[in-house]
Protein backbone atom coordinates (compact mmCIF):
# COMPACT_ATOMS: atom_id res chain seq x y z
CA UNK A 1 0.00 0.00 0.00
CA UNK A 2 1.59 3.63 -0.89
CA UNK A 3 1.66 6.11 1.63
CA UNK A 4 -1.40 8.93 1.35
CA UNK A 5 -0.72 12.30 2.14
CA UNK A 6 -3.37 14.39 2.88
CA UNK A 7 -2.63 18.34 2.30
CA UNK A 8 -4.14 21.55 3.21
CA UNK A 9 -2.41 24.65 1.58
CA UNK A 10 -3.28 28.67 1.47
CA UNK A 11 -4.47 28.85 -1.61
CA UNK A 12 -8.02 27.08 -2.42
CA UNK A 13 -6.41 25.93 -5.85
CA UNK A 14 -3.92 24.19 -4.10
CA UNK A 15 -1.26 26.60 -4.89
CA UNK A 16 1.04 28.74 -2.16
CA UNK A 17 1.94 26.91 1.33
CA UNK A 18 1.42 23.68 2.79
CA UNK A 19 -0.79 24.66 5.98
CA UNK A 20 -1.86 21.16 7.29
CA UNK A 21 -0.15 17.92 6.87
CA UNK A 22 -1.85 14.49 7.26
CA UNK A 23 0.23 11.21 6.95
CA UNK A 24 0.36 7.47 8.66
CA UNK A 25 -0.92 4.31 8.59
CA UNK A 26 -4.55 5.41 8.91
CA UNK A 27 -4.20 8.05 5.99
CA UNK A 28 -2.59 5.55 3.97
CA UNK A 29 -6.53 4.25 3.68
CA UNK A 30 -7.81 7.75 2.09
CA UNK A 31 -8.95 7.85 -1.21
CA UNK A 32 -6.94 10.35 -3.37
CA UNK A 33 -8.47 13.69 -3.84
CA UNK A 34 -7.88 16.07 -6.42
CA UNK A 35 -7.65 19.96 -5.48
CA UNK A 36 -11.54 21.19 -6.36
CA UNK A 37 -10.88 25.26 -6.09
CA UNK A 38 -14.53 25.56 -6.18
CA UNK A 39 -14.42 24.38 -2.30
CA UNK A 40 -12.21 26.78 -1.17
CA UNK A 41 -10.26 24.61 0.95
CA UNK A 42 -7.68 23.24 -0.96
CA UNK A 43 -7.17 20.37 0.12
CA UNK A 44 -5.46 17.33 -2.00
CA UNK A 45 -5.09 13.48 -0.82
CA UNK A 46 -2.38 12.01 -2.98
CA UNK A 47 0.81 9.96 -2.70
CA UNK A 48 3.22 12.74 -3.07
CA UNK A 49 5.10 13.60 0.32
CA UNK A 50 5.88 17.88 0.85
CA UNK A 51 9.10 19.25 0.32
CA UNK A 52 10.76 21.62 2.78
CA UNK A 53 10.27 24.64 0.34
CA UNK A 54 6.85 24.23 0.33
CA UNK A 55 6.03 25.02 3.98
CA UNK A 56 5.75 28.86 5.42
CA UNK A 57 9.31 30.90 5.09
CA UNK A 58 10.26 31.27 8.94
CA UNK A 59 7.07 30.13 10.40
CA UNK A 60 6.51 27.28 13.24
CA UNK A 61 4.23 24.06 12.71
CA UNK A 62 3.24 21.60 15.41
CA UNK A 63 3.78 17.88 15.03
CA UNK A 64 1.10 16.10 16.77
CA UNK A 65 2.03 12.34 16.72
CA UNK A 66 -0.31 9.22 17.89
CA UNK A 67 0.46 5.71 16.91
CA UNK A 68 -1.22 5.60 13.74
CA UNK A 69 -0.98 8.92 12.38
CA UNK A 70 0.83 12.36 12.60
CA UNK A 71 -0.66 16.00 11.92
CA UNK A 72 1.33 19.20 11.04
CA UNK A 73 -0.43 22.39 11.63
CA UNK A 74 0.25 25.99 11.15
CA UNK A 75 1.38 27.25 14.54
CA UNK A 76 -0.80 30.44 15.93
CA UNK A 77 -3.16 29.96 13.04
CA UNK A 78 -6.29 28.36 12.57
CA UNK A 79 -6.06 26.06 9.44
CA UNK A 80 -8.44 23.49 7.45
CA UNK A 81 -8.29 19.92 8.96
CA UNK A 82 -8.72 18.78 5.34
CA UNK A 83 -9.57 15.01 6.18
CA UNK A 84 -12.12 15.30 9.38
CA UNK A 85 -13.65 18.89 7.52
CA UNK A 86 -13.26 20.75 10.58
CA UNK A 87 -10.09 23.62 11.34
CA UNK A 88 -7.25 23.39 13.98
CA UNK A 89 -5.41 26.16 15.91
CA UNK A 90 -2.01 24.84 17.39
CA UNK A 91 0.00 26.90 19.98
CA UNK A 92 3.29 26.29 20.58
CA UNK A 93 3.29 28.48 23.60
CA UNK A 94 1.31 26.41 25.63
CA UNK A 95 2.26 23.30 23.65
CA UNK A 96 -1.70 22.80 23.06
CA UNK A 97 -4.26 22.57 20.27
CA UNK A 98 -7.55 22.25 19.54
CA UNK A 99 -10.68 21.41 17.13
CA UNK A 100 -12.92 23.68 16.03
CA UNK A 101 -16.27 24.31 13.50
CA UNK A 102 -15.81 27.18 12.58
CA UNK A 103 -12.88 28.60 10.28
CA UNK A 104 -12.27 31.49 12.67
CA UNK A 105 -11.95 28.58 15.27
CA UNK A 106 -13.87 30.37 17.98
CA UNK A 107 -16.32 26.99 18.54
CA UNK A 108 -14.33 24.35 19.83
CA UNK A 109 -15.22 20.80 19.55
CA UNK A 110 -15.35 18.88 22.91
CA UNK A 111 -12.54 16.55 22.78
CA UNK A 112 -12.39 12.66 23.59
CA UNK A 113 -9.84 11.74 25.97
CA UNK A 114 -7.06 8.63 25.00
CA UNK A 115 -5.46 6.61 26.76
CA UNK A 116 -2.06 7.63 24.84
CA UNK A 117 -1.17 11.02 24.87
CA UNK A 118 -0.05 11.85 21.42
CA UNK A 119 3.90 13.63 21.37
CA UNK A 120 3.58 17.57 20.88
CA UNK A 121 6.84 19.28 18.82
CA UNK A 122 7.00 22.39 17.90
CA UNK A 123 9.81 23.36 14.98
CA UNK A 124 10.54 25.65 11.68
CA UNK A 125 10.44 23.15 9.02
CA UNK A 126 11.72 26.46 6.25
CA UNK A 127 14.23 28.94 8.28
CA UNK A 128 15.09 31.81 6.00
CA UNK A 129 17.62 33.95 7.48
CA UNK A 130 17.41 37.61 5.85
CA UNK A 131 20.07 39.72 6.10
CA UNK A 132 20.39 42.42 8.15
CA UNK A 133 20.59 46.19 6.77
CA UNK A 134 20.84 48.92 9.20
CA UNK A 135 21.01 52.82 7.45
CA UNK A 136 23.28 55.07 9.98
CA UNK A 137 22.39 58.43 10.47
CA UNK A 138 25.29 60.30 8.84
CA UNK A 139 24.81 62.97 6.36
CA UNK A 140 24.28 64.04 3.40
CA UNK A 141 24.23 60.34 1.93
CA UNK A 142 23.29 57.85 4.40
CA UNK A 143 25.36 54.41 4.03
CA UNK A 144 23.64 51.09 3.49
CA UNK A 145 25.93 48.57 5.92
CA UNK A 146 24.61 45.19 5.00
CA UNK A 147 25.39 42.95 8.26
CA UNK A 148 26.67 39.47 7.35
CA UNK A 149 24.08 36.57 9.48
CA UNK A 150 25.89 34.20 11.24
CA UNK A 151 23.92 31.69 10.48
CA UNK A 152 23.03 31.10 6.80
CA UNK A 153 21.18 28.38 5.87
CA UNK A 154 22.44 25.09 4.57
CA UNK A 155 22.10 24.71 0.57
CA UNK A 156 20.62 21.11 -0.19
CA UNK A 157 20.02 19.61 -3.49
CA UNK A 158 16.44 17.95 -4.25
CA UNK A 159 17.60 15.38 -6.75
CA UNK A 160 14.79 12.80 -8.92
CA UNK A 161 16.38 9.54 -9.98
CA UNK A 162 15.20 7.71 -13.24
CA UNK A 163 14.05 4.78 -10.44
CA UNK A 164 11.95 4.88 -7.87
CA UNK A 165 14.94 3.36 -5.53
CA UNK A 166 17.10 6.45 -5.92
CA UNK A 167 19.06 4.75 -8.63
CA UNK A 168 20.18 5.61 -12.23
CA UNK A 169 21.02 8.58 -13.77
CA UNK A 170 19.60 11.88 -11.82
CA UNK A 171 16.79 13.51 -14.27
CA UNK A 172 16.00 16.53 -12.28
CA UNK A 173 17.84 18.25 -9.78
CA UNK A 174 16.39 21.50 -7.52
CA UNK A 175 18.75 23.86 -5.40
CA UNK A 176 17.08 26.10 -2.88
CA UNK A 177 18.00 28.13 -0.02
CA UNK A 178 14.84 26.80 2.05
CA UNK A 179 16.02 23.22 1.63
CA UNK A 180 17.48 21.71 3.95
CA UNK A 181 18.17 17.78 4.33
CA UNK A 182 15.78 17.03 7.42
CA UNK A 183 13.56 14.20 7.28
CA UNK A 184 14.56 13.60 3.47
CA UNK A 185 17.94 11.71 4.22
CA UNK A 186 15.82 8.60 2.61
CA UNK A 187 14.89 7.76 -0.83
CA UNK A 188 11.27 8.35 -1.40
CA UNK A 189 9.35 7.32 -4.84
CA UNK A 190 12.73 8.12 -6.51
CA UNK A 191 13.25 11.52 -4.66
CA UNK A 192 15.98 12.59 -2.27
CA UNK A 193 16.95 15.61 -0.26
CA UNK A 194 21.48 15.76 -0.13
CA UNK A 195 23.87 18.41 0.98
CA UNK A 196 26.11 17.27 -1.33
CA UNK A 197 25.97 19.09 -5.05
CA UNK A 198 25.54 16.21 -7.50
CA UNK A 199 28.71 15.11 -9.65
CA UNK A 200 29.08 15.24 -13.97
CA UNK A 201 28.88 11.53 -13.91
CA UNK A 202 25.11 11.28 -12.06
CA UNK A 203 23.71 12.76 -14.94
CA UNK A 204 22.49 10.75 -17.85
CA UNK A 205 25.51 10.54 -20.44
CA UNK A 206 24.89 12.76 -23.24
CA UNK A 207 21.78 13.89 -22.47
CA UNK A 208 20.40 16.94 -22.78
CA UNK A 209 19.51 19.40 -19.57
CA UNK A 210 17.38 22.37 -19.63
CA UNK A 211 18.31 25.00 -16.75
CA UNK A 212 14.99 26.58 -15.20
CA UNK A 213 14.56 28.59 -12.49
CA UNK A 214 11.36 29.93 -10.40
CA UNK A 215 11.06 31.98 -7.29
CA UNK A 216 13.12 30.98 -4.44
CA UNK A 217 14.48 27.67 -6.45
CA UNK A 218 16.61 26.89 -9.56
CA UNK A 219 17.51 23.55 -11.25
CA UNK A 220 17.99 21.33 -14.28
CA UNK A 221 15.89 18.85 -15.94
CA UNK A 222 16.70 16.41 -18.28
CA UNK A 223 15.22 17.03 -21.91
CA UNK A 224 11.93 14.63 -22.90
CA UNK A 225 10.97 13.56 -19.23
CA UNK A 226 7.79 14.42 -17.72
CA UNK A 227 8.53 14.76 -14.08
CA UNK A 228 6.83 16.13 -10.92
CA UNK A 229 6.60 19.64 -10.77
CA UNK A 230 9.36 21.58 -8.11
CA UNK A 231 6.88 24.70 -7.80
CA UNK A 232 3.49 23.42 -8.20
CA UNK A 233 2.18 20.55 -6.21
CA UNK A 234 0.45 17.96 -8.07
CA UNK A 235 1.14 19.28 -11.05
CA UNK A 236 4.12 18.09 -13.97
CA UNK A 237 6.57 20.08 -16.13
CA UNK A 238 8.34 19.14 -19.49
CA UNK A 239 11.33 20.49 -21.29
CA UNK A 240 11.81 19.42 -25.23
CA UNK A 241 15.42 20.81 -25.94
CA UNK A 242 14.81 19.63 -29.95
CA UNK A 243 11.87 22.48 -29.96
CA UNK A 244 11.46 25.61 -28.11
CA UNK A 245 12.84 24.24 -24.76
CA UNK A 246 10.30 25.71 -22.58
CA UNK A 247 9.69 25.16 -19.40
CA UNK A 248 5.54 23.52 -19.89
CA UNK A 249 3.27 22.86 -17.11
CA UNK A 250 0.73 19.80 -17.50
CA UNK A 251 -1.63 18.02 -14.80
CA UNK A 252 -0.92 14.27 -15.40
CA UNK A 253 2.04 12.08 -14.85
CA UNK A 254 2.15 11.58 -18.92
CA UNK A 255 2.49 15.07 -19.50
CA UNK A 256 -1.16 15.22 -22.19
CA UNK A 257 -3.28 17.60 -20.58
CA UNK A 258 -1.77 20.59 -20.46
CA UNK A 259 -2.26 23.31 -17.80
CA UNK A 260 -4.39 26.05 -17.97
CA UNK A 261 -1.99 28.61 -16.41
CA UNK A 262 1.63 28.88 -17.94
CA UNK A 263 3.95 27.33 -15.64
CA UNK A 264 5.69 29.80 -13.15
CA UNK A 265 9.50 28.26 -14.16
CA UNK A 266 11.50 29.64 -16.68
CA UNK A 267 14.17 27.75 -18.74
CA UNK A 268 17.34 29.31 -20.27
CA UNK A 269 17.62 29.77 -24.57
CA UNK A 270 19.69 26.75 -24.99
CA UNK A 271 20.33 23.11 -22.93
CA UNK A 272 23.32 21.98 -22.07
CA UNK A 273 25.29 18.58 -21.74
CA UNK A 274 25.87 18.03 -18.05
CA UNK A 275 27.42 14.43 -18.61
CA UNK A 276 29.89 14.52 -21.46
CA UNK A 277 30.92 11.02 -20.85
CA UNK A 278 29.46 8.25 -23.62
CA UNK A 279 28.51 4.76 -23.31
CA UNK A 280 31.48 2.25 -23.29
CA UNK A 281 30.92 0.13 -26.58
CA UNK A 282 30.70 -3.67 -26.03
CA UNK A 283 34.39 -5.42 -26.08
CA UNK A 284 35.38 -6.95 -29.39
CA UNK A 285 35.96 -10.45 -29.21
CA UNK A 286 38.38 -12.02 -31.51
CA UNK A 287 38.43 -15.85 -32.59
CA UNK A 288 41.78 -17.11 -33.60
CA UNK A 289 41.96 -19.75 -36.46
CA UNK A 290 44.11 -22.62 -35.09
CA UNK A 291 45.10 -25.22 -38.16
CA UNK A 292 45.28 -28.46 -36.73
CA UNK A 293 48.54 -30.60 -36.46
CA UNK A 294 48.88 -33.93 -38.14
CA UNK A 295 50.07 -35.96 -35.19
CA UNK A 296 53.42 -38.37 -36.08
CA UNK A 297 51.86 -42.06 -35.19
CA UNK A 298 54.25 -43.91 -33.40
CA UNK A 299 54.87 -47.68 -33.78
CA UNK A 300 56.14 -49.83 -30.90
CA UNK A 301 58.20 -52.30 -31.40
CA UNK A 302 56.52 -55.88 -30.40
CA UNK A 303 58.05 -58.18 -28.06
CA UNK A 304 56.01 -61.14 -28.87
CA UNK A 305 57.98 -64.05 -29.92
CA UNK A 306 59.83 -65.05 -32.91
CA UNK A 307 58.01 -65.27 -36.42
CA UNK A 308 58.36 -68.53 -37.72
CA UNK A 309 57.87 -67.47 -41.23
CA UNK A 310 59.42 -64.20 -43.19
CA UNK A 311 57.90 -63.56 -46.29
CA UNK A 312 60.34 -63.14 -49.34
CA UNK A 313 61.57 -59.11 -50.08
CA UNK A 314 62.16 -58.50 -53.91
CA UNK A 315 64.90 -55.71 -53.22
CA UNK A 316 65.96 -55.87 -56.98
CA UNK A 317 65.98 -52.25 -58.26
CA UNK A 318 64.45 -51.57 -61.42
CA UNK A 319 66.38 -49.17 -63.09
CA UNK A 320 63.83 -45.89 -64.42
CA UNK A 321 63.99 -45.11 -68.28
CA UNK A 322 62.26 -41.76 -68.10
CA UNK A 323 63.93 -38.83 -67.12
CA UNK A 324 63.37 -37.63 -63.73
CA UNK A 325 60.56 -34.46 -63.58
CA UNK A 326 61.65 -31.53 -62.06
CA UNK A 327 58.52 -29.24 -60.86
CA UNK A 328 58.15 -26.30 -59.02
CA UNK A 329 56.06 -26.00 -56.58
CA UNK A 330 53.74 -22.87 -55.39
CA UNK A 331 52.74 -22.17 -52.50
CA UNK A 332 50.03 -23.63 -51.97
CA UNK A 333 51.20 -26.89 -53.80
CA UNK A 334 54.46 -26.60 -50.75
CA UNK A 335 52.07 -26.61 -48.01
CA UNK A 336 50.20 -29.60 -49.48
CA UNK A 337 53.34 -31.09 -50.49
CA UNK A 338 54.88 -30.68 -46.58
CA UNK A 339 51.71 -32.40 -45.17
CA UNK A 340 52.19 -35.16 -47.74
CA UNK A 341 55.70 -35.22 -46.24
CA UNK A 342 54.38 -35.32 -42.79
CA UNK A 343 52.78 -38.77 -43.91
CA UNK A 344 55.73 -39.97 -45.46
CA UNK A 345 58.16 -39.52 -43.26
CA UNK A 346 55.17 -41.23 -40.87
CA UNK A 347 55.19 -44.38 -43.21
CA UNK A 348 58.95 -44.42 -43.60
CA UNK A 349 59.77 -44.71 -40.03
CA UNK A 350 56.94 -47.82 -39.87
CA UNK A 351 58.78 -49.67 -42.65
CA UNK A 352 61.99 -49.16 -40.82
CA UNK A 353 60.90 -50.80 -38.04
CA UNK A 354 59.50 -53.71 -39.50
CA UNK A 355 62.88 -54.39 -41.65
CA UNK A 356 64.81 -54.23 -38.23
CA UNK A 357 62.25 -56.91 -36.82
CA UNK A 358 62.97 -59.02 -40.16
CA UNK A 359 66.94 -58.37 -39.32
CA UNK A 360 66.56 -59.57 -36.16
CA UNK A 361 64.51 -62.64 -37.06
CA UNK A 362 66.88 -63.92 -39.98
CA UNK A 363 70.25 -63.54 -36.92
CA UNK A 364 67.63 -65.15 -34.65
CA UNK A 365 66.58 -68.17 -37.79
CA UNK A 366 70.57 -68.06 -38.65
CA UNK A 367 71.73 -69.05 -35.42
CA UNK A 368 68.61 -72.14 -34.46
CA UNK A 369 69.51 -73.54 -38.05
CA UNK A 370 73.67 -73.66 -37.06
CA UNK A 371 72.52 -75.30 -33.41
CA UNK A 372 70.49 -77.58 -35.50
CA UNK A 373 73.17 -78.56 -37.74
CA UNK A 374 75.73 -79.11 -35.32
CA UNK A 375 73.28 -81.63 -33.16
CA UNK A 376 72.97 -83.52 -36.83
CA UNK A 377 76.23 -84.20 -36.75
CA UNK A 378 76.62 -85.46 -33.43
CA UNK A 379 74.29 -88.08 -34.14
CA UNK A 380 75.51 -89.40 -37.25
CA UNK A 381 79.39 -89.75 -36.44
CA UNK A 382 80.72 -93.37 -36.56
CA UNK A 383 80.78 -94.85 -32.95
CA UNK A 384 84.51 -95.97 -31.96
CA UNK A 385 84.98 -100.11 -31.18
CA UNK A 386 85.09 -101.23 -27.78
CA UNK A 387 89.03 -102.37 -26.75
CA UNK A 388 89.41 -106.07 -26.73
CA UNK A 389 89.36 -107.50 -23.42
CA UNK A 390 92.01 -109.55 -22.27
CA UNK A 391 91.20 -113.35 -21.55
CA UNK A 392 90.90 -114.70 -18.41
CA UNK A 393 92.18 -117.93 -18.40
Amino acid sequence: MARMYAKTFSSADCTGSVIYLQFGKTTDFFVPETCDGSSGNGTIVDTNDVALYQYVANKTYMDIKSTDVTERVLAHSCVFAGPSSLYMYANCTSNTYGTYQDKKCTKPLQQVKSSNSPTIQCFVPKAVVTPTIAVSSTTPTPDVVVVPTTAAPPTAFFKTYASSNCSGAVQMVVTSAFLNQTGFSQCANGRLVQPQQPSASEFSPSAAYAAFSGKDLSGYIISGKCLPSPSTNGSFILVNCSAEAIVKEYLDSSCVVLASTPSSLTSGPSCVVLNNATSSPPPVVTTATVKPTTAIPTVAPTTTGVISTIPVVDTTVVPSTSAPISTVSTGDEAESSGDSNVGGGAGGIAVLVILLIMVIVVIAMYFRQKKTTQGKQRLTSPVPDAAPQADAT
